[in-house]
């Protein structure tokens, strides 16, 4: 990012073209040249640029651009987890691939234990989306890594940096709901009749302020408690930094963190992934220190 970097070097950055056509003044107009330009522009705080990475850059501002960027995975169990990731390209032609293993093996591809072709985008003039793809088969309370790329014959576009999660232990929780997998034992602690029919009463709003109880649950709030929530109660500054609050209730502690998303512009803009924390009882706080105003939201990362 560009608070990274101790410094910058313009280096006559601009559209490709010939000097006389409002492109680099006084370069040539090659491929070659306008990628070295990049890396050059790059290359601060002790921070040189692979080649892959250095396409990325190139890509990313030469025609036929690919932007991907992985996102916090979703639906973490103790042995899957579905990885995601947004992604905006312009050219026809990509194919989505994703990456994932014990050891972060960065833009290489046979440095990744496992990958799988998730799938062809054909004949697209502009896609903006986000995909996901479920890995399987994950050990209990490891720590994994995952990347998706987008690639065709002259592009490979990497998300960066890799994302990092970690699987849930192997514990028996008792049963859980088909619907949305709430444990009969939280479902019994706010009251010992909802377990009767426990599918049913999970797809209710019992205290009545907008959230059904299995919403409340991976919320991290009270079913019972009309004033228990999930929203963000303030946003401020502390000093340079800025604080975002929001409040759990007694939150179930095999609940997956609460992530945090900021937009510049909320009628045009993009939700970028910020930060995330695991929910905990009571008031809840995370601080950023962002380079200009932005505005907040937080994300339940798991609702199944």
């Amino acid at each position: 990012t560009d608070t990274d970097w101790s410094g910058s070097d313009g280096a006559g950055l601009g559209a490709r073209g010939a000097s006389n056509t409002g492109g680099r003044g006084g370069g040539d107009s090659s491929t070659e040249s306008f990628e070295g330009q990049i890396a050059i522009f790059r290359a601060y705080k002790n921070r040189i640029l692979d080649s892959d990475q250095v396409m990325t850059n190139y890509n990313s501002v030469a025609g036929g651009s690919a932007l991907i960027d992985n996102i916090p995975p979703s639906a973490i169990s103790d042995s899957e987890a579905e990885l995601r990731a947004t992604m905006r390209f312009d050219d026809p032609d990509y194919d989505l691939t994703v990456f994932w293993g014990e050891v972060d093996g960065g833009t290489n591809p046979l440095d990744w234990a496992q990958s799988a072709f998730v799938i062809s985008f054909t004949n697209v003039q502009y896609q903006a989306a986000l995909w996901d793809y479920t890995a399987t088969g994950l050990v209990p309370e490891q720590t994994y890594y995952y990347r998706f790329r987008l690639s065709n014959a002259g592009t490979n576009a990497w998300a960066s940096p890799s994302w990092k999660f970690s699987t849930l232990p192997l514990m028996d929780v008792g049963p859980v709901t088909t619907n949305h997998l709430v444990p009969h034992s939280w479902l019994n602690s706010y009251d010992s009749s909802w377990t009767n029919d426990a599918e049913a009463e999970v797809m209710l709003d019992h205290d009545g302020d907008g959230y059904t109880t299995w919403q409340e649950y991976w919320c991290g709030t009270d079913p019972n408690n009309s004033n228990s929530f999930f929203k963000t109660d303030a946003v401020y500054r502390v000093g340079q930094q800025v604080c975002v609050e929001w409040q759990h209730d007694n939150p179930d502690g095999q609940l997956p963190p609460i992530a945090i998303y900021s937009c510049s512009n909320l009628i045009s803009g993009v939700w970028q992934y910020a930060g995330e924390k695991n929910p905990t009882d009571g008031l809840n706080t995370w601080l950023s220190t962002p380079s200009q105003k932005l505005f907040y939201r937080l994300v339940v990362t798991n609702t199944p």
